[in-house]
């Protein structure tokens, strides 16, 4: 223990006797080494050099020696009130305290080699003015008059195995780019090695940064920013181990190493954390977002990359990034505020780093906004030729999106929409139609509609709309669409499309577009088919579709001023197929409906009420055909005007070419038709409200310079025709109407408790004339019922009250001839035979006055008249009529003559004697009801009457013999003269219609 305490003596004795060897050593060396120290740094820096106080030290870094320099500066010595107020003196550097550490040995022979430097508080500062001359430019300055022997420069040397740096601030101030700064050197430790072959620093510590300003920018909101390093620069290779700048909204790091050859090689680790947008946000200049739409901005930016490779001006290094944003959010102007912003995903430079193989990969980008979420995923690379990969998904509430919607736009909106998108492609330098068709075929998307109610006004909107949209390679398809329209009451249901492209949108004339409904319900009707479109240079469609409507439900749709109501269903299949060039779509359109279409339709039930009673329909059902040029109507029903209408079969060929094209050709319609109960008065307003207004004015130029070539025939049967009290029933006919020919045959009907079976031939001649031709055929056919029914044609001289019979004809024949509306009487020809039955006159004043003339007859108010037979025939302007017998209940007669158009007539008469005298006999009254036919002249005493007027000479008195058998010649002659050049049997009404 002893020797311990000896030894512990000795060892505090050495020790102190060194230090106070070393300290007496230092005062008796101060000032030889402060003076060489203060050389050597002059010698270094060769400016004006000042020192305010100046220690040595062998203790302080034993075994080197320490020089202390309190108050070391570089330019004009500073005032103590300048270097508080450090931006206002003109000293450019400021040490307080300077710590130079050197070999101890050398400086015995002078030599000053430096170890270590510590700088202890100061300040430093570096100006350029608006020239760019900078404050320590002097320094640069060369004496001119030095000798190049003494300015031959010697290899340098220098090791520092420690530089410390703590409490320096450095001024800056750019006046020629507008830029101040302030640094902090807080502590910064470093070494320093420097010879011929090579450089060695090492640096570690904190510098900060403040009061920076630059031009007119926003930097001088900086806060304080700290970097934070540990670097190491050794043989052209700098090795980062720390590197860190931190400041008010961000935080950015550097490691790895810098190579520095012929080109820079690189391993770097860069990140860039809490990058607060908020923050980083107020060095923007002032409005900017403002004029950009945008606000409230706020989010924080990660940002981490490895840089690996060398660096030249052919070479890139590799690089791999990260990056992610969260909690952002931004406001758009006049839309929604992005509430949720986070975006993840990489970029790198691929495996031949250059911009061929660089990428930008997007993971996950969702977007939140006012309720809606958008997310996207996808990548760009390849940027000499930029490659794309989208895909999204989005999902829309629409009502929180209406406050951004004007209200003149929608008044309401809601529902909820999905759309899933994906694309890929390469980005040409310009838009053209070749990258719009390869957009088409790499795109997808589908469309999701959920309840979406939207409001344009009070007079429209769509409620409940649902249903989705798929696209794919060109195809677009929608499935289980419903839409309902309330203020309409519609109701579109189930509701499927699909459309597709074939070919290219920039080979138009190769293009194709195929429309498939596969089932397009609306209210109470559907749409199914194709429609096709090829070749949008001069378009080709064909289309294929049916057509179901319930015409009911239509109604809403029309307005009460052009229908009232209207009901009932209709069926059509439509087939077209055509060319249309687009230069004449109006001028070709009729001939893609008309000429390159088939229509199918079926009416079911429909009715038809317009404000226009006459347009009225109801119960309208039947087949309807139409194909190029022929229209064909079967199964045709319904009622017109209170008239029920029927059509078994009708067609109808070249209608527009003729009517609707005004193009030569025939017309030509045949058919069957069937109507019910019609009125005289209906079809007199039928003919009223058909007439042509010659105040209209026709267009000339427009108007055919053709007559209309034409042929209707067919079958007509009408169930009654009631004029008046009249009533026709039971009415058929055949017809055919030509453009010059008019041909009515079998014109069958029942009238007067009697059937009528007419037929009519009319033909147009030149000069105007027209020639008809007519046959009836009476069977039994009541006189008085048709005088009492026509209301006695209007006339008071004989009435229903004074006639009676029954009347029939066989086979009578007319013909007339006209002359525009005239009647050429001279042409004029008839022939035929008249049977009245059962015949009476009564009280009729001409019969009555004869029975004064008459010494047996005390009256003839009653004129029975058994039967009455006449064959008469009309010639050369006058009427014939050969020898007729007329049996009464007074007395019999038998008359023949002839009675002209003019004034001339001549009549004889035979008579009875005794029924002239004595009145007809009960006998022979008797004898003649027993008999079916009196038609032979009486055997019975009898005189001969004439009445005649002729030339203007009349007379009436008895009959001669010569004058009978003059006028039975002339008679007779005139017929065999009618007959042979008038032949009405060989007269055809022939029709072309099978019965």
């Amino acid at each position: 223990m002893k020797k311990l305490f000896t030894l512990i003596k000795v060892t505090i004795i050495l020790v102190f006797g060194l230090f106070i060897v070393l300290t007496v050593t230092a005062w008796l060396m101060q000032d030889k080494i402060t003076k060489l120290a203060i050389d050597e740094i002059s010698r270094i820096v060769e400016a004006p050099l000042g020192v305010e106080k100046v220690s040595f030290s062998l203790i302080r870094d034993f075994p080197l020696a320490t020089v202390q320099f309190e108050g070391i500066w570089l330019g004009s010595s500073p005032s103590l009130e300048d270097s508080l107020a450090a931006q206002s003196f003109d000293t450019l550097v400021r040490f307080n305290k300077l710590y130079v550490s050197v070999e101890s040995r050398p400086l015995l022979d002078n030599i000053f080699n430096i170890r270590k430097i510590d700088i202890d508080g100061g300040v430093a500062k570096y100006l350029v003015n608006e020239k760019g001359v900078s404050c320590y430019d002097f320094l640069l300055k060369q004496d001119s008059t030095v000798d190049d022997q003494d300015d031959v420069a010697q290899p340098l040397h220098l090791s520092l195995d420690q530089v410390t740096i703590s409490n320096l601030i450095c001024y800056y101030q750019d006046d020629q780019i507008k830029a101040k700064a302030r640094l902090h050197l807080d502590q910064i430790n470093g070494e320093l090695k420097i010879t011929p072959q090579a450089l060695a620093i090492s640096a570690d510590g904190n510098i900060g940064l403040s009061a920076c300003e630059y031009a007119q920018t926003n930097l001088y909101q900086m806060e304080r920013t700290d970097l934070q390093l540990k670097i190491h620069y050794h043989t052209d290779t700098l090795s980062i181990e720390e590197m860190k700048l931190t400041t008010e909204g961000a935080s950015l790091s550097v490691l790895g190493k810098l190579t520095f050859a012929e080109q820079i090689d690189t391993d770097l680790s860069l990140s860039a954390t809490e990058l607060d947008l908020a923050l980083l946000s107020k060095y923007l200049p002032s409005g900017y977002l403002a004029a950009l739409g945008l606000g409230d901005i706020a989010g924080m930016l990660h940002v981490s990359a490895r840089v690996q490779g060398p660096v030249s001006d052919q070479n890139m290094p590799h690089y791999e990034c990260t990056y992610d944003l969260s909690q952002a959010r931004v406001k758009v102007k006049a839309y929604p505020a992005l509430t949720s912003i986070f975006i993840h995903g990489s970029a790198t430079n691929g495996r031949l780093n250059n911009p061929m193989t660089t990428a930008i990969n997007v993971d996950e980008m969702r977007l939140k906004t006012a309720g809606n979420t958008i997310t996207l995923t996808g990548s760009v690379y390849n940027l000499d030729q930029l490659h794309y990969k989208l895909k999204s998904h989005v999902i829309l509430n629409l009502a929180t999106s209406k406050p951004y919607l004007p209200d003149s736009l929608i008044r309401h909106l809601s529902g909820r929409a999905e759309l899933d998108f994906q694309t890929t492609g390469v980005l040409p330098d310009s838009i053209t139609l070749d990258y719009m068709d390869d957009v088409l075929a790499s795109s997808q998307a589908h469309l999701l509609l959920q309840d979406v109610n939207m409001d344009w006004d009070t007079t429209l909107s769509l409620q409940h709309v649902s249903g989705q949209l798929h696209y794919r390679q060109k195809e677009l398809r929608m499935d289980s669409f419903s839409i309902n329209v309330p203020q309409y009451n519609i109701h579109l249901m189930n509701n499927s499309l699909s459309a597709k492209l074939i070919g290219s949108i920039s080979h138009r004339d190769s293009l194709e577009a195929l429309f498939t409904f596969q089932a397009i319900e609306m209210p109470g009707g559907s749409l199914k088919g194709t429609a096709r479109i090829s070749n949008l240079n001069h378009p080709s469609i064909e289309l294929n579709d049916t057509l179901i409507v319930d015409l009911a439900a239509m109604r809403p749709f029309i307005s009460d001023s052009v229908v009232k109501d209207i009901r009932g269903k209709i069926s059509a299949t439509i087939q077209s197929k055509g060319t249309i060039d687009l230069d004449s779509i109006p001028e070709q359109i009729l001939d893609l409906v008309y000429d390159q279409s088939l229509f199918d339709i079926y009416l079911q039930d429909l009715w038809l009420e317009m404000p226009d009673t006459l347009l009225n329909v109801q119960q309208l059902s039947g087949h309807i055909n139409i194909a190029p040029e022929l229209i064909s109507i079967d199964h045709f029903s319904g009622v017109y005007s209170h008239v029920k209408i029927e059509i078994d079969k009708t067609t109808i060929k070249n209608l527009v070419t003729t009517l609707v094209k005004n193009k030569p050709g025939k017309l030509e319609i045949s058919g069957v038709w069937r109507l019910g109960d019609l009125n005289y008065d209906m079809l007199g307003y039928w003919m009223d409200t058909t007439k042509v207004n010659d105040s209209i004015p026709v267009d000339e130029a427009s108007s055919t310079s053709y007559e209309l070539d034409y042929e209707i025939k067919g079958k007509v049967y009408v169930n009654s025709v009631r004029y008046n009290n009249a009533l026709v029933e039971d009415i058929s006919t055949l017809f055919n109407l030509k453009k010059d020919v008019y041909t009515i045959d079998q014109l069958k009907f029942k009238a007067f408790n009697g059937t009528m079976n007419s037929s009519i031939k009319v033909v147009r001649q030149e000069n105007d004339i027209m020639e008809i031709d007519i046959k009836n055929q009476i069977d039994k056919m009541d006189i008085r019922k048709l005088l009492h029914d026509m209301d006695n044609f209007d006339q008071t001289e004989m009435t229903y009250q004074n006639i009676n019979g029954i009347l029939s004809t066989k086979e009578f024949f007319t013909r007339v001839v006209m002359r525009g509306d005239s009647i050429i009487y001279p042409d004029m020809r008839v022939s035929g035979d008249l049977t009245l039955e059962k015949g009476a006159v009564y009280k009729y004043k001409p019969v009555q006055a004869m029975a004064s003339s008459l010494p047996g007859v005390n009256n003839l108010d009653t004129l029975e008249l058994k039967t009455v037979n006449s064959s008469i025939f009309i010639f050369k302007n006058a009427i014939y009529v050969p020898k007729t017998y007329v049996v009464s209940n007074a007395f019999d007669i038998t008359a023949f003559g002839m009675q002209s158009f003019g004034e001339d007539y001549e009549y004889h008469l035979q008579v009875v004697l005794g029924e002239i005298l004595l009145g007809k006999s009960k006998k022979t009254l008797k004898q003649q009801e027993d008999m079916d036919d009196v038609t032979s002249e009486s055997s019975r005493n009898s005189i001969f009457l004439k009445s005649y007027s002729l030339n203007g000479k009349d007379g009436n008195g008895l009959d001669n013999r010569q004058s009978r058998t003059g006028m039975k010649i002339k008679v007779r002659t005139q017929e065999k003269l009618l007959n042979l050049i008038f032949h009405p049997k060989f007269i055809t009404f022939d029709t072309g219609v099978v019965e």
